[in-house]
């Protein structure tokens, strides 16, 4: 609530005078929707240059994670992310943010796994999610796009650290070999009715209502190789990802580029 304050039960006249006034106030403060206390802020990363200075932070352990001419979504540049293997191994670009439930928010990036990335996974990788693990690095919330090992296949996720994770959306297939745009959309919500949707190319392949959020807010998004099993991962693999983005609501649609 904001603006009134229920005072207790006290024997002040004048209170005794006001109260049915502020009790009121109260009521309809209580009543009133809950309204989502984040503001979705517009973020792009294009790497235009040769550097990586758009990201509010790069993370790497046993990897390397660089801007690359070798291939470029568009423009020239785009960044090289890589790892080892046998460790916790990751090369990551992040965005800081700040998203409640209720906010309705795009996030995306376009990536290049080369052909033979799919066979060289040995255990769960992750390419692009948001979490909370500035507040809890114990118990992080998660969701985002991750290749299971089981079967190659990617889908939407939603995952407590150490406790669970559930598929929020059927499995879809993610091209080798060329860029493709990978895009988001979620409505924020620990419950059902929430909105999950992923693009492919500007295409819309899988949609659900499950919920995608455990009630609490979210402080970063990250794209790149983002997580790997470190259990499994015996071998190195690497990407190449560019154009990341957060756009409030719906995703404007981004179209295929195959150099």
């Amino acid at each position: 609530m904001t603006g009134v304050s229920c005072p207790p039960i006290v024997e002040d006249f004048v209170a005794r005078l006001l109260s049915p006034f502020l009790l009121v106030a109260c009521l309809g403060a209580l009543a009133a929707p809950a309204v989502a206390g984040a503001a979705v802020v517009d973020r792009s990363a294009t790497i235009r240059t040769a550097g990586l200075g758009e990201f509010d932070q790069l993370n790497a352990s046993r990897g390397d994670l660089r801007p690359s001419k070798a291939r470029a979504y568009e423009g020239k540049w785009s960044a090289r992310a890589s790892i080892l293997g046998g460790g916790n191994g990751f090369s990551r670009g992040i965005f800081n943010v700040d998203w409640d439930d209720g906010d309705d928010v795009s996030y995306g990036a376009a990536f290049y796994l080369p052909r033979g990335f799919r066979a060289a996974m040995q255990g769960q990788v992750d390419l692009l999610r948001w979490d909370n693990w500035a507040t809890d690095p114990d118990t992080t919330d998660r969701s985002g796009i991750v290749i299971y090992r089981s079967d190659r296949k990617a889908r939407l996720v939603r995952q407590k650290l150490g406790i669970e994770q559930e598929a929020i959306t059927p499995r879809f297939t993610l091209p080798e070999g060329r860029w493709f745009h990978l895009e988001v959309r979620q409505r924020l919500s620990r419950r059902s009715g929430a909105v999950n949707e992923v693009y492919i190319d500007g295409r819309r392949v899988t949609r659900s209502r499950k919920a995608n959020t455990y009630g609490r807010g979210v402080d970063r998004l990250r794209a790149g190789i983002v997580a790997t099993d470190e259990n499994r991962q015996r071998r190195s693999l690497r990407l190449w990802f560019d154009r990341v983005t957060v756009r409030r609501g719906r995703p404007v649609g981004v179209p295929a580029r195959r150099r």
